[in-house]
């Protein structure tokens, strides 16, 4: 029987195994170094920053640990404080966080792929870029209106409820936002300062696009409720100025009861034989005027 050649003999390994086992080990190195070493708490307070500034929305992170997944590495935040504008605050159980593949960070603007896990505030998962082309875009599951960013559009514009659908928009140039908005949301409400009770809906149907030309093109607005249903269409036009943004909207309103139907005709709105009434805004955002 033929003895095995003593260790020292065995023949050395191919080349190309060589480099392969090379490359694996250093890239096991960096791993164990970035999952070690990596200022993740600081990477969090950054990210939270830019989001203030360019929302308005006050993030706080929270505990912070890094991830490993087959995406690369990322980090994982929670539980996260969120305060949005208008005193309310929302908390996250769970917001993940990856570099994402983006030649955005080429020109200095980091991008970033978010999952988060909102527990009763809802799921959120897309794409966040910052800097000079800021960008959103994601799905959205049964999330909170409430941490939508619509001050620029409507401010004092209290949103409740939960939305499912998708967001995609980006600043251009000039800072200004454009993409589409498609949601449905669910028993929430609408209110404002100029309405005298806030709105409650069943349902809110919202398809909605911002252009160089329209702070706000509304193609479809929908709200069914158990007092009043509401179909809206029409503009809101950009002006360098805010607050001068030409209103051009139109609104057919349909009470359901007679409380509401006289509430209508109190305020002015003519009900047709079918009960329907229907009013134009016009004005500017800032001081908007109703033709019934």
């Amino acid at each position: 029987m033929a003895l095995a050649p003593p260790i020292g003999n065995l023949p050395s390994l191919p080349r190309w195994l060589r480099w392969l086992a090379t490359a694996f080990s250093a890239l096991a190195l960096t791993t164990l170094f970035a999952l070690w070493l990596f200022p993740y708490e600081r990477l969090a307070r950054v990210v939270s920053e830019r989001v203030r500034d360019e929302t308005g929305i006050v993030v706080d992170p929270g505990a912070v640990e890094p991830t490993l997944g087959l995406h690369g590495i990322g980090l994982r935040a929670g539980p996260v404080r969120i305060a949005v504008p208008g005193e309310r605050v929302v908390l996250l159980p769970s917001v993940a966080l990856r570099p994402a593949w983006s030649s955005s960070w080429l020109s200095g603007d980091p991008a970033f792929v978010v999952d988060v896990e909102g527990g009763a505030s809802g799921t959120a998962s897309g794409l966040v870029r910052f800097g000079d082309t800021a960008a959103l875009s994601g799905e959205l599951h049964e999330f909170e209106l409430a941490l939508l960013p619509v001050g620029e559009f409507a401010e004092n514009l209290d949103l409740g409820g939960r939305a499912s659908g998708r967001i995609d928009l980006a600043r251009d140039a000039q800072g200004r936002p454009l993409g589409r908005i498609d949601l449905v949301a669910a028993d929430g409400h609408i209110g404002h300062p100029s309405l005298p009770v806030a709105i409650p809906f069943a349902t809110l149907r919202a398809d909605l696009t911002l252009d160089d030309e329209h702070l706000l093109q509304i193609e479809t607005l929908t709200l069914d409720g158990p007092a009043l249903d509401a179909r809206a269409t029409g503009q809101i036009g950009r002006t360098p100025q805010p607050g001068s943004e030409p209103l051009r909207l139109s609104v057919e309103l349909t009470p359901v009861g007679d409380d509401m139907a006289q509430t209508l005709r109190d305020l002015g709105v003519r009900l047709g034989a079918q009960g329907r009434g229907r009013i134009q805004v016009a004005g500017t955002l800032a001081n908007p005027s109703v033709r019934r």
